[in-house]
């Protein structure tokens, strides 16, 4: 197993098998990076908008 503690959001929903987002010592998001995505916690906690964009390799995430 490997944890990695990333503050670049993109690379995070693409390299992982499974995100943890945390606000202020407390978890707000658990679980894929398709799920974690989905529920928009990520634009909720960090207030950026994110695109997701299908490339040759899998997904790539835009921040705005």
């Amino acid at each position: 197993a490997v944890v990695m503690v990333l503050h670049d959001l993109s690379q995070a929903l693409r390299v992982a098998d499974r995100v943890v987002v945390m606000e202020e010592g407390y978890i707000r998001a658990y679980g894929t990076p398709e799920e974690v995505y989905t529920d928009k916690s990520l634009e909720k906690v960090f207030g950026v908008q994110i695109e997701r964009v299908a490339g040759k390799k899998g997904w790539h995430y835009l921040l705005e």
